[in-house]
């Protein structure tokens, strides 16, 4: 059984991290790729071998697929993501699904209702590195888990390989928690379970930047949302967890994306550089664990459609459930309401 996918979106996630590694799946066939014009769709459509391309959602949903893979900008996704789940598309969703947690309910009760699969990005619980992790744990190599640490510091732009405007990475509603403070949060609640209550830290940095190079070249970037987040929270069990995420910073020698800390050890590992080793320390030992990994450099997104095509040809658990994506969207309304009111924030859902 081959499925058919069409993919709606040809920005920068797309041509950098996508397409370029889609020769890679398998039990899975790229029929029809869109963007918004057409134009950028032609491009890649001639670039990376895909039969046809459009404009818009409708000619991929005209077409005869099986699953919709949607790399659209962050606000598109979750209209486009009910217009494919209500025609009965399987999707792979880039992060965030939705953007509320009423949108989330909303797609996750559409979706029973359609007997559609909804896998989510990102797809950080099948990276290599974070399955060997989640095996490391259970296994009780650690001992209980009492302390997490995660990060994700973005820098400002022009980032490497980034080519467009960076503007809506700053915008009300928007800014580095929701953008790549979601890699920590879903590694950290996948390894070691959902959060029951948050405590969050948050600010606004700059006023506005200017990038030395890119597209914004000598224009002024504003900064409406806060560009830097301290996130605390109480995880199942009563272990605590630090999140940081921010904008504003060039980055850190401290330690790497996650450390988790055990009664009888600790285990670091990378999120974004699929190279890098994880590692063990337990028993006065240090032990270091390159995973398999089929990426030159930078993060695998391919595994997540990768992982949809497995769920519906192999009848593979969901890994990437929208369950999980709607508690990070719960974590990170509840940050922003603590960030605000000061106040503890406690949580109702689990995944």
């Amino acid at each position: 059984m081959t499925i058919r996918l069409g993919v709606i979106g040809a920005g920068d996630v797309a041509w950098r991290d996508y397409l370029p590694e889609i020769g890679r799946l398998t039990g899975a066939s790229v029929e029809v790729i869109t963007s918004m014009d057409g134009r950028r769709a032609r491009d890649a459509a001639n670039h990376f071998s895909i039969p046809r391309w459009g404009a818009g959602v409708d000619a991929v949903l005209e077409a005869d697929v099986d699953a919709v893979v949607n790399l659209t900008p962050s606000a598109a996704h979750a209209s486009i993501n009910r217009q494919c789940i209500g025609a009965g598309k399987h999707v792979y969703s880039e992060k965030p699904f939705a953007a509320t947690l009423s949108e989330a309910d909303e797609l996750i009760n559409l979706a029973a209702q359609r007997g559609v699969t909804l896998v989510c990005a990102p797809s950080v619980m099948v990276f290599p590195q974070v399955r060997r992790a989640d095996e490391t744990i259970h296994r009780g190599d650690v001992g209980n888990v009492w302390s997490v640490l995660g990060q994700f510091l973005g820098g400002r732009p022009p980032w490497d390989g980034y080519a467009s405007d960076p503007t809506p990475f700053f915008a009300a509603g928007a800014g580095p928690l929701r953008d790549i403070g979601v890699y920590p949060l879903h590694a950290v609640t996948g390894l070691i379970g959902p959060a029951h209550s948050v405590v969050a830290y948050s600010v606004k940095t700059q006023a506005s930047f200017q990038p030395d190079d890119g597209p914004m070249a000598r224009r002024r970037v504003p900064v409406v949302a806060d560009d830097l987040w301290h996130v605390m929270l109480r995880l199942r069990g009563d272990a605590i967890a630090t999140i940081r995420s921010d904008f504003a910073t060039a980055g850190t020698t401290a330690i790497p994306d996650v450390e988790i800390n055990g009664e009888e050890g600790s285990l670091s590992l990378a999120l974004i550089d699929m190279t890098a080793p994880l590692v063990v320390h337990r028993g006065g030992t240090t032990e270091t664990f390159l995973a398999p990994n089929a990426r030159a450099e930078g993060p695998d997104h391919l595994l997540g459609v990768q992982h949809l095509v497995d769920c519906l040809t192999h009848g593979t658990s969901n890994l990437l459930s929208a369950e999980h994506a709607r508690h990070v969207i719960e974590i990170i309304e509840a940050a922003e309401r603590s960030a605000t009111t000061g106040n503890t924030v406690h949580l109702t859902t689990t995944f």
